[in-house]
C-alpha cells in the first residue's frame, strides 16, 4: 500500500511540475512579434504641428505608446537624450494622432518619435525621428 502511495505521489508531482512549467514559462525574445511604427509630421494650420502614424500589426484593441522629444540648439547632430512628451493610445486599428508643441526660443530643432514598450507578446519598437526646424 505504501509503495502505491509513493508511486502516485511521484506521478502526481511530475504532472504538476510539467503543467506548471508549460503555463508559467516566460516567452523568449525570439518568440515575440516585432512591431513597426510609422510617423509623419504635418502642419495643418500655421504654428500647429501634428504627428500621425500607425503601429503595426494592429491588435484590435488600443495600444499604449509614448511620444518622445529632444530639443537641439544649433547643430543637426543632436546628442541630447529623449524625454517623454506624452503618453498616447492608438485606436483599434493601430492609428494615432497627436498635436505637439513647436520650437521654444533659442531652439533650432525639435525631434519627435513614437515608442512602444515590450510586453508578453510584442517586442518594444520606436519610429524614425521627425523634426521641426527653424528657418530664420
Amino acid at each position: 500500500m505504501r509503495t502505491i502511495h509513493r508511486v502516485l505521489a511521484v506521478l502526481t508531482g511530475l504532472f504538476l511540475v510539467a503543467g506548471l512549467t508549460s503555463v508559467t514559462a516566460p516567452a523568449n525574445a525570439a518568440e515575440k512579434i516585432a512591431r513597426e511604427i510609422t510617423i509623419k509630421g504635418t502642419e495643418p494650420k500655421p504654428n500647429k504641428f501634428v504627428l500621425k502614424g500607425r503601429v503595426t500589426p494592429p491588435t484590435g484593441t488600443k495600444i499604449n505608446a509614448i511620444v518622445q522629444f529632444k530639443e537641439c540648439g544649433t547643430d543637426s547632430n543632436c546628442k541630447k537624450s529623449w524625454k517623454t512628451f506624452r503618453q498616447i493610445k492608438t485606436n483599434n486599428k493601430g492609428r494615432y494622432t497627436q498635436q505637439v508643441r513647436g520650437l521654444r526660443k533659442g531652439v533650432k530643432r525639435v525631434y519627435y518619435r513614437v515608442k512602444t514598450k515590450p510586453n508578453d507578446k510584442y517586442k518594444g519598437a520606436s519610429s524614425q525621428a521627425v523634426y521641426i526646424h527653424r528657418i530664420y
